[in-house]
């Protein structure tokens, strides 16, 4: 016979996608951020044989 307690405390730790969304200059940031991935000019490209 096995015999279990569970102790289920709900987390307090905030979400990090409502962390990085919690103020107006992160959120401002990181949707710069998504504007510049739709241009392909702004890529950078790595060839990992020249690593």
């Amino acid at each position: 016979m096995v015999e279990a307690i569970l102790l289920i405390q709900e987390s307090t730790e905030m979400d990090e996608t409502d962390y990085l969304l919690s103020t107006s200059a992160n959120r401002q940031h990181l949707q710069e951020a998504i504007e510049s991935l739709k241009n392909p000019d702004n890529y950078i490209y790595v060839d990992p044989a020249k690593l």
